[in-house]
C-alpha cells in the first residue's frame, strides 16, 4: 500500500488530490456520522445512570481565546482539540453551547480523555473531580453541579473564566516560545480581539474570571493594558483578574494606574535564578529591571492586592539546574515557585522530548533535594520526576487557580 502511496505521489499528482477530496468530501464525514452515533447511543444510556465524577470539569466552566479568532475549551499544549470555534464568524454564546464544544463535553463525561485530551495534561494529574465536591452553597457552583450531574452538554451555567491569549504582542524574544510576536512593530490590535473584548462585556455583571496570559505580555499589548487601566472594578466587583507576566513593565508608574483592580493571582515568568541565564533564555530582558519589579510585587502581595505570587520556570536544558536556586528567591521574596516543562520542538533545550537521558538522570538529582519541597513549590507536569515520597507535601498552586475555592473544595493529595 506504502509503495502504491509513493507510487501516485511521484507519478500522478493530479489522482492524488482527487483522492484526498474524496477522503475530505466523502470518507471523513462518513466516519464522524457514524462516530457521532456510536457516541450519542453510549452517551444516553450512560447518563441515565447520572455522574458522580468527570476527569476534568474545564470544559465546563471555561473558554481560552486563541491566535486568528481560534477559540479552545482548554490549554493547547494539553488537548487534541485546538478549537471549538472562532470569533472572527461566532460569538461567545454560540461557541459555548456550540456543537464542537458539547462533543468534547460527551467525550468526557465518557471517560474517553485518550480522544480529547493530551497524555501529559496537567488537568488529568490532578486526578477525576468528583461532583460532591463542588460548592453548591454558591449560585455559581449551584449551577455547574446541576448541569454535570444531570450529564447536560448544553449548559444552563455560563463560563466563570475566559482566557485571553490572543494576541502576541511582547517585549521579549524567549528562546522557548514559538510567537514571535510579529504584530509588536505596530502594534494594532486585530478585528477579532476587538469584538471578543466587546462580546466578554455582556459578562462582566457576573463573577467571572479573566485570565490575562499566554502568546504576548499583558502590559504590552495595547488591548489588555487599557483593559487593566480602564476597568471599572467597582461597577464591575464581580470580576476579577488573572494574569501571567514577564515582570519587566510592572514598575511603580504603571502598577498605580492598574491597582485599582481585584486580583487574585499572578504568575511571573522568569525562568531563570541567575543574571546569565536570563539573559540567554529571557532574550531582551533585562534582571536589574526585573528585581525592581519584584519588589512591586512583593508589596503589592504585602498590601493584600494579590492572593497569590507565583514566579514561574519553564524547565529546559538551560535552567534545570539553577531549579534549588530558583526556590531560594522566591522564599527570599515571600512567592510561591511553579515549574513547568518546556514544549515544542526546540532540540537544544528540550530534554523531554529529545531522550537525552544523561540530562533526566541530571535533573531527577536536582529533585532529589529534599530541601527544594514545601506548599509554596508546585512542580506540576515534571512531577514525574520527583521522588513520591516528596508529592504529598509539594503545592498545588496551579490546581487551585484552575479551580478556584468559591466553586470546588480541592481533595487531599496523594
Amino acid at each position: 500500500m506504502n509503495s502504491l502511496k509513493t507510487y501516485i505521489r511521484n507519478n500522478d499528482p493530479e489522482l492524488l488530490r482527487s483522492l484526498r477530496n474524496f477522503k475530505k468530501k466523502i470518507i471523513n464525514p462518513i466516519v464522524v456520522f457514524f462516530s457521532d452515533i456510536n457516541l450519542n447511543i453510549r452517551f444516553f444510556f450512560r447518563g441515565r445512570k447520572g455522574f458522580s465524577s468527570v476527569p476534568c470539569l474545564v470544559p465546563f466552566m471555561r473558554l481560552e481565546f486563541q491566535k486568528f479568532g481560534n477559540v479552545s475549551a482548554c490549554c493547547t499544549a494539553f488537548t487534541k482539540v485546538k478549537s471549538v470555534g472562532n470569533m472572527k464568524s461566532q460569538t461567545i454564546e454560540q461557541i459555548w453551547n456550540g456543537k464542537k464544544l458539547r462533543r468534547f463535553r460527551k467525550q468526557l463525561l465518557l471517560g474517553q480523555t485518550c480522544k480529547v485530551c493530551m497524555p501529559n495534561c496537567g488537568y488529568l494529574k490532578i486526578g477525576p473531580i468528583f461532583l460532591k465536591d463542588i460548592c453548591t452553597d454558591t449560585p455559581e457552583g449551584e449551577s455547574l453541579y446541576n448541569d454535570v450531574s444531570h450529564g447536560r452538554v448544553k449548559l444552563n451555567s455560563h463560563p466563570l473564566r475566559f482566557n485571553l491569549a490572543n494576541f502576541t504582542v511582547c517585549n521579549l524574544t524567549c528562546v522557548m516560545c514559538q510567537s514571535r510576536a510579529v504584530e509588536a512593530q505596530n502594534n494594532s490590535i486585530p478585528e477579532h480581539v476587538t469584538k471578543t473584548l466587546k462580546n466578554l462585556s455582556n459578562y462582566f455583571d457576573k463573577k467571572i474570571t479573566l485570565y490575562l496570559s499566554g502568546n504576548g505580555e499583558v502590559l504590552a499589548r495595547k488591548d489588555t493594558r487599557e483593559l487593566l487601566q480602564n476597568f471599572d472594578s467597582k461597577k464591575n466587583s464581580k470580576v476579577d483578574f488573572q494574569i501571567i507576566t514577564n515582570g519587566l513593565l510592572f514598575q511603580p508608574r504603571m502598577w498605580e494606574t492598574i491597582k485599582h483592580n481585584n486580583f487574585t493571582y499572578v504568575n511571573i515568568s522568569i525562568d531563570a535564578a541567575t543574571k546569565e541565564t536570563y539573559k540567554k533564555v529571557r532574550r531582551g530582558g533585562n534582571w536589574e529591571q526585573l528585581m525592581k519589579a519584584l519588589e512591586v510585587f512583593k508589596k503589592a502581595r504585602e498590601e493584600g492586592k494579590f492572593s497569590s505570587v507565583n514566579i514561574n520556570m519553564t524547565v529546559m536544558k538551560s535552567n534545570f539546574k539553577e531549579i534549588p536556586q530558583f526556590v531560594e528567591m522566591a522564599r527570599a521574596n515571600g512567592f510561591n515557585s511553579l515549574f513547568t516543562r518546556i514544549r515544542g520542538p526546540f532540540e537544544d533545550e528540550n530534554i523531554f522530548e529529545s531522550n537525552n537521558e544523561k540530562d533526566i538522570q541530571e535533573l531527577k538529582k536536582v529533585l532529589s533535594n529534599p530541601n527544594l519541597y514545601g506548599e509554596d513549590v508546585d512542580m506540576n507536569d515534571i512531577r514525574d520526576y520527583v521522588p513520591k515520597e516528596f508529592h504529598k507535601i509539594m503545592g498545588n498552586h496551579l490546581t487551585s487557580i484552575w479551580y478556584p475555592s468559591f466553586l470546588l473544595k480541592m481533595p487531599e493529595k496523594g
